[in-house]
């Protein structure tokens, strides 16, 4: 029976009570004499079109631009939640996250951005986000690294569209000095498993690393340096000096 703002003080005589945790339920007896249990009030009423609601929430959100006007072709995005390790209740699909994330990628798709680099996830665990980012005509783009077995070149292959980010070094990223060696037989072995476009990344920092990987791979991304050169540069300096940056590294001419 409903008790909406009831305080429960517990007592001896209290019956054990039943509480969520994650998926499952458990029956647990709160000590007596220091425990107090707070009735929450009613729920409110289910929202009889979940889709517009989330749309309108994007489109007008409260003290914040709408979504459409932040974003850009070429653009960075990041989809965040409280805490997406926690399982949540069993629900019917789709579910309010998921209904959320198919929104914001159409939206995402519409304003010009072209596909989807989640650093953390795998293919075979993607199964939520892929079909979606497909319908919006996203890319989904998967990581493979130096120590990817034949297998899991495989089955990046078969997921990934746009383009395969070869990871050139075995760690963490942030620009370094020397490329591998092992470099060229790593972006051997997947090309013979992909006809994808194959863009290495983690480590480029230079002309010469550029140059180098430009003679077996399609594309070399520079993340970290650029990153570092911004927080070292004034803030009315910075674009004049990515753009030099950019100039050396692709060895465009400044004219």
């Amino acid at each position: 029976m409903p008790r909406p703002g009831f305080v429960l003080d517990v007592d001896r005589s209290t019956p054990p009570m039943l509480f969520w945790r994650g998926e499952n339920f458990s029956l647990e007896r709160l000590p007596a004499g220091r425990s107090r249990v707070i009735y929450p009030p009613e729920p409110l009423p289910g929202i009889e079109d979940p889709e517009g609601a989330i749309r309108n929430a994007l489109l007008h959100p409260m003290d914040a631009d709408p979504l459409p006007t932040l974003l850009k072709p070429g653009m960075k995005l990041t989809i965040c939640f409280d805490d997406a390790s926690l399982s949540l209740p069993k629900m019917r699909r789709p579910d309010t996250r998921q209904r959320i994330i198919e929104a914001v990628l159409e939206l995402a798709a519409e304003a010009g951005v072209d596909g989807l680099i989640i650093v953390d996830l795998p293919p075979q665990e993607a199964g939520e986000l892929e079909g979606p980012a497909r319908e919006a005509g996203l890319h989904m783009i998967y990581l493979l690294a130096p120590t990817s077995t034949e297998d899991r070149i495989r089955l990046v292959a078969e997921h990934g569209s746009g383009f395969v980010y070869c990871v050139g070094v075995v760690g963490i990223t942030g620009a370094r000095a020397v490329l591998s060696d092992e470099l060229p037989e790593y972006i051997a072995r997947v090309r013979e498993l992909t006809d994808l476009p194959l863009a290495v990344g983690f480590g480029i920092s230079s002309r010469e690393h550029v140059r180098t990987v430009g003679a077996y791979a399609d594309a070399a991304v520079v993340g970290s340096a650029f990153v570092q050169l911004v927080g070292e540069t004034p803030k009315e300096e910075r674009a004049a000096r990515v753009r030099t940056y950019l100039e050396e590294i692709t060895g465009r001419d400044p004219g």
